[in-house]
């Protein structure tokens, strides 16, 4: 045989490989199924809030410098100053939240990490798991698409778990079902 590529038509007359022959996977062997985090999109009702307090702190400079004669460059920057501080916050608790608190489902364990304060906890093991539920979503959730699953376990170290703002809960949640139907008949 020689090293030269295989023209057109030696390519087209050389049978297909059948998908059937490829090699299994090691049935040990532990993949990745889906990775989430935190969508930012679960915060929007603190948005709203800040927007609101906004208004406020706004209001409440005017009504300072209208009906107690301050100056208005101390209204306004006490204002300035109070509004960004406000926003601040918000963007700060939203960048944390999307960044730092991520979701790992894999063919044995579900693994949850809540950002740089809190270690990880031990995954769950998914032979473990006795209930998958998604938390009945409130009005604005509902709105957003966002939620809260929550999986019961049975034995070991983690009794509990909650995944926080999980976009598409119940599609998640159907998910990890799966998993933990695949994983508890492999067992």
């Amino acid at each position: 045989m020689s090293d030269a590529p295989l023209t057109r038509e030696e390519q087209a007359a050389a049978p297909a490989a059948d998908p059937a022959q490829k090699p299994a996977a090691d049935a040990g062997e532990e993949l990745d199924v889906w990775w989430g985090s935190y969508a930012g999109r679960a915060m929007v009702p603190g948005f709203v809030a800040c927007g609101l307090l906004t208004l406020v702190i706004a209001g409440g400079a005017w009504y300072w410098w209208d009906v107690y004669q301050a100056h208005p460059r101390v209204a306004r920057y006490s204002a300035y100053t109070l509004g960004t501080l406000v926003w601040g916050i918000q963007l700060l608790r939203w960048g944390y939240r999307t960044i730092f608190t991520n979701y790992r489902l894999t063919t044995r364990r579900l693994f949850r990490d809540k950002g740089l304060r809190t270690p990880a906890g031990p995954p769950v093991e998914l032979t473990a798991v006795t209930e998958v539920a998604v938390e009945p979503p409130a009005f604005w959730e509902r709105l957003l698409d966002v939620g809260r699953v929550r999986l019961a376990c049975g034995n070991g170290p983690v009794r509990e778990l909650v995944l926080d703002g999980v976009y598409q809960p119940g599609q998640v949640a159907e998910q990890i079902r799966r998993q933990v139907q695949r994983a508890q008949q492999g067992k």
